[in-house]
């Protein structure tokens, strides 16, 4: 929505110049004081708006229909990714009251200013379809119409793309590539996301706030096996919170991989001792337990772990659940010994917001509980800085830290994988932060269909 902007010296103050001409779907124009209240809604604590935590001390000011000014209360090198966020139509939504937002109407007919609009709503038939919008910016979109079909199962996608029914399918897996192989008519489009699957400790648990124990475990685990199970090796194993190719990442601090013996004989000298199948120590059995995702790769890469670490003699007790149950009866309440969990780090490397100590509680995502005044010095200050050479020291100087400390096992970073007809043409590939981003221009996609020609025989 916007053309260009410019930052102050001190990095505070952040200037958006909007493009001319842009409407909403109802045809009302859009300007900035639909940003203005949009960041209203975020920062209302009646909203319950997961980016609140983002936006927490920034104001913003129109300045005419086309300038919107934000003014930090600090220095925010991450600011720009925390843009990114959605706008919502002030003309409609103003006198909603904050609290019920998310129940609002709105929700099921939304509209924006993107190339289409809702056309149907159907969440009984599992479909969302689009219709392209006349009225967009950049000129009419190609396509007449978009449509989403949802499915409960992998299954039942597979069978819907050998139907021919629908032309593309979304995080397609290595089970979905082997079912569609046969037909020679998916084209698939692979993406780092700055993703990360990771065993989070709960560091403050009677048993993990060994800070030697989780560096064993840290140490014990075999990431490339992992990720054959996870998803059939489709992803790159880390060790590190920052992901290869962002500023401060290095691995001179990691832990080094221990063989099962050695693993062994570490735990034997902390004190866990083996008899028979289990380890003890001063009478408690070395059992953990263990929450993450009902089904799919998540679950998988736990039953992994879970094998990797019965033979060094550690119990490992998996409970899978729903997301919804996963999301608010273990994660918000932190009720869990090890959480394995996937996290988005965001289009910039701030990762703040999940290891800094003043996010433990909920809605803060530190889902480790980790403290350390050296991590949270060092996350402060790469925040704050513009200048990629100071914060790479500062991140440097957390990863250092946080390797000591061992408050988590990062596992790898996800592959995700977009497969689409051979007939779609537009499609263009590159990175991605999310991964709706791969709609980003949409309004150029085409397709091609059969033409079919008539004739009147007559004898």
């Amino acid at each position: 929505l916007a053309t260009s902007w410019d930052i102050s010296t001190d990095g505070k103050t952040y200037t958006f110049h909007l493009r001319h001409g842009i409407k909403w779907h109802d045809g009302v124009p859009f300007s900035a004081t639909d940003i203005v209240f949009t960041l209203a809604a975020i920062q209302n604590p009646d909203s319950r708006s997961p980016l609140a935590t983002s936006w927490q001390g920034v104001k913003a000011e129109a300045k005419g229909d086309d300038t919107v000014v934000f003014t930090l209360p600090n220095p925010l090198s991450s600011f720009l990714d925390s843009t990114s966020v959605g706008i919502l139509p002030r003309h409609i939504l103003e006198s909603v009251d904050p609290a019920s937002l998310r129940e609002n109407s709105f929700n099921q007919r939304p509209i924006g200013t993107g190339p289409f609009k809702i056309k149907t709503f159907a969440t009984a038939a599992n479909e969302i379809s689009l219709e392209a919008n006349n009225k967009y910016y950049a000129g009419r979109p190609k396509l007449d119409g978009y449509q989403f079909d949802l499915f409960a199962t992998k299954q039942e996608a597979i069978a819907a793309y050998t139907s021919r029914s629908v032309d593309a399918i979304g995080n397609v897996t290595s089970e979905i590539l082997q079912a569609t192989d046969s037909l020679k008519m998916i084209k698939t489009y692979d993406y780092n996301l700055p993703d990360e699957v990771t065993v989070f400790f709960k560091t403050d648990d009677s048993i993990l706030k060994d800070k030697a124990l989780r560096q064993i475990l840290s140490q014990s685990v075999d990431r490339k096996n992992i990720i054959l199970a996870a998803d059939k090796g489709l992803g790159l194993g880390l060790t590190q919170p920052l992901l290869p190719g962002e500023p401060g990442y290095t691995t001179a601090f990691a832990l080094s991989p221990q063989t099962i013996n050695q693993t062994k004989s570490a735990l034997d000298t902390l004190g866990w001792k083996q008899s028979g199948g289990n380890r003890s120590k001063d009478g408690q059995k070395l059992q953990l337990n263990l929450v993450t995702l009902q089904g799919g790769e998540l679950e998988r890469a736990a039953t992994e772990l879970q094998k990797q670490w019965r033979q060094i003699g550690i119990t490992l007790n998996i409970k899978a659940v729903p997301h919804a149950e996963l999301e608010q009866s273990y994660i918000r309440t932190r009720q869990y010994q090890l959480l394995l969990y996937g996290i988005n780090l965001g289009g910039d490397p701030d990762i703040y917001a999940y290891w800094h100590s003043t996010q433990i509680k909920d809605p803060g995502l530190n889902l480790s509980n980790y403290s350390s005044p050296e991590a949270d010095k060092a996350l402060e200050a790469g925040r704050i800085k513009q200048d990629t050479l100071i914060r790479k020291g500062k991140y440097q100087s957390f990863l250092k830290a946080w390797n000591s400390d061992a408050p988590a096992i990062v596992l790898y970073e996800p592959i995700y994988r977009y497969g689409i007809s051979a007939s779609a043409k537009g499609f263009e590939g590159g990175s991605l932060v999310e991964p709706n981003d791969r709609f980003y221009n949409v309004q150029n996609w085409t397709i091609l269909t059969e033409q079919k020609a008539r004739y009147n025989l007559k004898q």
